[in-house]
């Protein structure tokens, strides 16, 4: 679902760029089935991303499915068997159980000394969970902030989500479409577009975020206006002085 407190405080007009773009146009056709926005540290790719997540969200079909991965300040225990299992919930345990999920727990009754499913036997449930029913539609899946993840003390954590993730990407499935944000860190480079050409990646334009940027500063000012008893130029001002270059929202 999308972040509720980046919801709540989201300016209307904002990433209105993205969303009526040639980019998003071509992703939502299938040109490309994954992508990756990227884009320095404050620059919004979390409020993208659940500005996606709800337009997605508000045209789905009934068939739809969608699924969201929020990695922001995730604990260290996040790796891809936790990803995996959010995604099972979320796209196989919705009005009804996928049968691929029936058939794991069937196969683990059978195993008493079994309790719990291997990470292999759940990625795999994954994977045919992706396959399309005869009544489904589309089926995206939102990735943001994978990059919060430390790489120094949780690096196998992180590997082994970026791999989860390319093994999603490169699946077949029909109608899947995959949308990750995150800062270009290296060792997500070398995973995401130089070992495997399974992502399409394109940075996050400074220019959009600035003008993003000017749109919230200037709501924010107007609407306090009345309260900070400021006149029209003390407002330009402050807004020209709050949304300058290399401010965050």
């Amino acid at each position: 679902m999308p972040d509720p407190r980046v919801s709540e405080n989201r300016e209307p007009g904002t990433n209105e760029w993205f969303l009526n773009g040639q980019i998003f146009h071509d992703w939502r056709a299938g040109r490309p089935r994954t992508l990756w926005l990227h884009g320095a540290m404050g620059c919004g790719k979390t409020w993208l991303c659940t500005t996606i997540d709800e337009k997605l969200r508000l045209e789905a079909n009934a068939a739809d499915r969608v699924a969201t991965c929020y990695f922001s300040n995730a604990p260290s225990t996040t790796n891809a068997r936790s990803v995996t299992c959010s995604l099972l919930s979320q796209l196989g345990m919705g009005k009804k159980i996928h049968p691929a999920i029936r058939a794991l727990q069937a196969e683990l009754e059978t195993t008493p000394l079994v309790h719990a499913p291997t990470s292999d036997q759940l990625e795999e449930t994954l994977l045919a969970v992706l396959e399309p029913g005869d009544n489904e539609g589309e089926t995206i899946i939102l990735v943001d902030a994978l990059d919060e993840i430390p790489f120094g003390t949780c690096r196998s954590q992180r590997a082994s989500i970026a791999r989860l993730l390319n093994s999603l990407a490169k699946s077949q499935a029909p109608g899947l479409r995959m949308l990750m944000t995150s800062r270009p860190h290296g060792d997500l480079l070398q995973s995401f577009t130089i070992s495997h050409h399974v992502w399409k990646a394109y940075p996050i334009p400074d220019d959009k975020v600035q003008a993003d940027i000017e749109l919230y500063v200037r709501a924010a000012v107007e609407n306090s206006a009345e309260e900070w008893k400021i006149d029209d130029t003390s407002q330009a001002r402050l807004i020209a002085s709050l949304a300058g270059k290399n401010q965050t929202m």
